[in-house]
This record gives C-alpha cells, sequence and structure tokens, in this order.
C-alpha cells in the first residue's frame, strides 16, 4: 500500500450563509492549497465539521475533493464514524471513488472498550483495500489506544499509520521506535510539530496548514533533513498563532475559519454553535496574520 509522507490539511468545509456546503469554494481552496505544496487533503474530518454532517453530505464532500484533486495529490477521505457499519459504508464508498486513503478517527462519545475500538478497526479493514490512518485524538474522544495497541493493529495489517493529535512529540517517537517500520507516525498538533518531525515523523497533519500551506511546507523540508536552524527560523513565525490559538481565548476551529475569512479566502463561518471571531480576538488574529506575512 502507499503510504502518507508529508503535510496534508485537513480540509475547512466552506459554507453558503444558510450553512449548505459551498462546492465551488471547496474546489477552489483544494487547487490553492496544491498550489502551495501539499502532499495530500483529507476532506470530511474534524476540521471538516464532519460530527455536523449526515452521510450523504459527507460522501458528497468526499466525492468532490476527490475529483477535484485527480490524482495531483494524496486524498485521506475522512470516515471516521462511531457506528462501524457506518464507518464501513463511508469507507467503501471512498475506496470506490478513488481515494488513496482514509482517515478515521476513533469512536467516540460512549468511549468503548479497547479491544472493541481495535475490532472497528479490524472489521474497516476487511471491507476496504486502501490504507488506514487512525486518528488518535483523547481530547474529542475522551480516551487513546496506547502505543502497543497501535502496534499491533499495524502488524496485523489493519492500519498504516496513526495520526497522533494529543500534542506530545514522544508519543510519535515512542511509536516509530516500537512500530520498528511498520507504521507511520503523522503528528496530528501543532505544539512540537518541530520536534516530532526531526525526530523522524512521516508527516504532519494540522488544520492550520488551511491558512499557511506553504509556511507549512517550508516546516516540513527543512525538518526532514534534519536542518534545525531552518527549521526553527520558520517555526518562529507559528509561535504566535499557536500561543493564540490555544490560549482559552479562542477555538481553533473559530481561529482557522476567521483568518481563512481576513485573508479573502472565501471560505465563510464555521456551522453553529460556532462563529467567526470579533471585536479584540479577531484585531489580535489579524495583528498576527499580518505578522507571518499571509495579509498586508
Amino acid at each position: 500500500m502507499k503510504r502518507f509522507k508529508g503535510i496534508m490539511p485537513p480540509l475547512v468545509t466552506p459554507f453558503n450563509e444558510d450553512e449548505s456546503f459551498n462546492e465551488t469554494r471547496m474546489k477552489e481552496h483544494v487547487n490553492w492549497l496544491i498550489e502551495n505544496g501539499v502532499h495530500g487533503v483529507s476532506p470530511a474530518g474534524s476540521t471538516g465539521e464532519f460530527i455536523t454532517m449526515g452521510m450523504d453530505e459527507q460522501k458528497r464532500i468526499i466525492e468532490t475533493v476527490t475529483a477535484e484533486v485527480a490524482g495531483r495529490v494524496q486524498v485521506y477521505a475522512g470516515t471516521g464514524n462511531y457506528s462501524t457499519k457506518n464507518a464501513i459504508e463511508l469507507s467503501r464508498f471512498a475506496e470506490n471513488i478513488g481515494a488513496d486513503g482514509l482517515l478515521i478517527i476513533n469512536p467516540y462519545y460512549i468511549q468503548p472498550p479497547v479491544e472493541d475500538v481495535k475490532n472497528h478497526f479490524r472489521a474497516i479493514r476487511q471491507a476496504v483495500s486502501i490504507p488506514i490512518m487512525l486518528y488518535q485524538n483523547p481530547h474529542v474522544c475522551g480516551y487513546q489506544l496506547g502505543t502497543m495497541d497501535l502496534v499491533e493493529l499495524a502488524e496485523e495489517g489493519v492500519i498504516q499509520s496513526v495520526k497522533l493529535a494529543n500534542g506530545p512529540a514522544a508519543e510519535a517517537v515512542d511509536l516509530l521506535h516500537y512500530g520498528k517500520g511498520k507504521v507511520d507516525a503523522i503528528y496530528g498538533a501543532d505544539p512540537e510539530a518541530p520536534e516530532a518531525m526531526l525526530m523522524g515523523s512521516q508527516g504532519w497533519i494540522t488544520s492550520f496548514i488551511n491558512v499557511a500551506p506553504r509556511l507549512c511546507r517550508d516546516l516540513y523540508d527543512a525538518a526532514s533533513i534534519g536542518d534545525c536552524k531552518k527549521t526553527q527560523e520558520v517555526w518562529s513565525k507559528f509561535v504566535p498563532m499557536f500561543q493564540f490559538a490555544y490560549s482559552g481565548k479562542t477555538h481553533w476551529l473559530q481561529c482557522v475559519k476567521t483568518s481563512l475569512h481576513v485573508m479573502g479566502r472565501g471560505i465563510g463561518a464555521p456551522r453553529k454553535p460556532v462563529s467567526l471571531m470579533q471585536g479584540e480576538n479577531l484585531a489580535e488574529l489579524t495583528g498576527i496574520l499580518r505578522g507571518m506575512g499571509l495579509v498586508e
């Protein structure tokens, strides 16, 4: 199976004022990201607000993106669903319309027993043949699989990679060590991205790639060849943004979509209850974007 390597945004979903899907804006956004150096895109995931969607809408978004990409970069479709049956249906659909891989979050909210979570992914693997990237995010799922649980699934051929969104780079390093080449560790947060990539993480998946794809590509390129000085130079441009985004003053999704709004990217607001920023937060965010060279 072809494995993913590089940077991949979990795509924002553009919405109209009535919260309907804006297909034209999605295509424009995908093309802009490809032009600015991403190695892949992942539609209908957490940043794409899949939790607000029915399965038919999720399928439409996956199909729109896959068709627009047309093989230029890899597409890892977000096919996560608490229900194993629904996750299988979404995953089969994504494979049938040409997705390169699947990005699947652990079953959320009810927090199933670990063995049942592993059986969830085993069942999906029996239904599809393209790579599966398990999305480990204890912040929204309420639990996480241990390193050896992930290695076990990789050794069985169930998963090929893991997106680690908890934050510590040490989790990626542990998975790389114990996985011994059987599973790829993809850093899936922001705070320790340079450390994770300098230590061998094969990629970076973060919502902020939607905002600054070229800078994220520059960071990945520097870190992947072990250029610590260049990595630090690029990373210094991100520090104010991430300090702001995770300060408790705002929400990361609000920050991403408001940034794109300020940049004139025409993505629209998140679906309610999340809104675009206003007032002091908006003014502070605009100043940060200006300092990053993303707005004048």
